[in-house]
């Protein structure tokens, strides 16, 4: 098994998930995507693959990225998985919605690349 860091990027615009993966395999991790919350659930239960941080955008689709954090956080086994939400309402009621459910950061989008950098290595090592 590798010993690559894995970051899955959860949102639902191709260009958005295109667009982080290409800025963070530039810094060496390995990067899997889902565009809904059944696919984030299939990637982080995969076999001998522990996914190390989530990106999450808030405003899904199909789904509200609080709900499925919630979800992770509610669930003993994926609990301690850090969580970015990455959203264009930056409004404060969402940044304290998402600080009380356990999310470990907040990114602006459009996403700054170095921001996002500096918030992987400060929560990754």
């Amino acid at each position: 098994m590798s010993d690559l860091k894995i970051i899955l990027i959860v949102d639902d615009s191709m260009s958005i998930r295109r667009e982080l993966r290409a800025i963070i395999e530039k810094k060496g991790y390995d990067v899997r995507e889902a565009g809904d919350g059944k696919m984030m659930n299939f990637r982080i239960n995969e076999n001998k693959i522990k996914v190390n941080l989530i990106l999450m955008d808030i405003s899904l689709k199909e789904e509200n990225g609080f709900e499925l954090v919630k979800q992770i956080k509610d669930n003993d086994e994926f609990k301690e998985i850090p969580i970015i939400m990455l959203t264009g309402h930056t409004e404060k009621k969402n940044v304290l919605t998402a600080k009380s459910i356990g999310v470990e950061g907040f990114l602006r989008k459009p996403i700054d690349p170095d921001m996002l950098i500096k918030r992987l290595e400060g929560i990754l090592g």
